[in-house]
């Protein structure tokens, strides 16, 4: 339905523009992508141009609209959405102040602005819900929407500025957080010293033996000791008498 809807407001556009060439059948496919090329290209930018005088006038900020939205950080959103918001703040009618008058956008003005920052769909779990169908929708980009229409500070996007530095501190921070790494520390730490009472009691154990082995030569030994001795000597050597 969406591809129908599309193909229709489409139409129009492809019309003028066989009607232009028919004075030349000698036009190559070529050159008739190129001239739709150039009328989308200037419709789209009256779009922007439009958008941008509404902008300013009604001093909007669509991004804290956009990113409450978004809440998986996607950078996207759903085209209607898109749309509703444009809608709900005025923004597609025209407007006057100081007797100058700034035109509203007309269907094909939006479309045009619409199709100039779609976006592929976000990729999520089709097990999910709603989420299945994610993939049905049209996505448009708002960060590049916003960046190109909105006024900047002294000539410089810092809300972008701010995305773009925690994108790039997102790609050195540590996969874990804080918790986990000292947890995971401390249990490194207690198995390292569950290794050294091992080794210690091994280093006791054989000293004891020593010990052991030392007085059974010299004939010092209870009948408990050369019990005790008996259980570190192979079962070949154990003295039967």
């Amino acid at each position: 339905a969406l591809e129908r809807t599309q193909a229709a407001k489409l139409k129009p556009l492809e019309t003028d523009i066989m009607a232009s060439l028919k004075g030349d059948p000698q036009a190559s496919v070529e050159t008739t992508l190129n001239a739709s090329d150039s009328k989308l290209n200037r419709i789209t930018e009256s779009a922007i141009t439009k958008m941008r005088k509404i902008v300013k006038i009604h001093r909007l900020h669509f991004k804290e609209y956009f990113l409450d939205h978004d809440k998986r950080r996607e950078l996207a959103v759903p085209r209607d959405y898109f749309v509703r918001v444009l809608r709900k703040h005025d923004a597609l009618q025209a407007h006057e102040k100081d007797g100058a008058r700034t035109p509203g956008l007309d269907e094909a003005e939006l479309e045009a602005l619409i199709s100039n920052y779609i976006k592929d769909a976000p990729m999520r779990c089709r097990t999910l819900g709603r989420d299945s169908h994610a993939g049905e929708s049209t996505y448009v980009d708002y960060i590049r929407f916003c960046r190109d229409i909105e006024p900047k500070a002294n000539g410089r996007d810092d809300d972008d500025l701010f995305r773009r530095l925690e994108i790039d501190w997102r790609k050195t921070s540590p996969l874990k957080s804080t918790m986990t790494q000292i947890l995971t520390k401390k249990v490194a730490r207690y198995k390292e010293q569950m290794d050294e009472r091992e080794d210690m009691a091994l280093k006791s154990s054989m000293v004891n033996l020593r010990a052991l082995t030392k007085d059974a030569e010299g004939g010092n030994l209870s009948g408990q000791s050369v019990a005790s001795l008996d259980r570190f000597r192979p079962e070949h050597e154990i003295s039967t008498d």
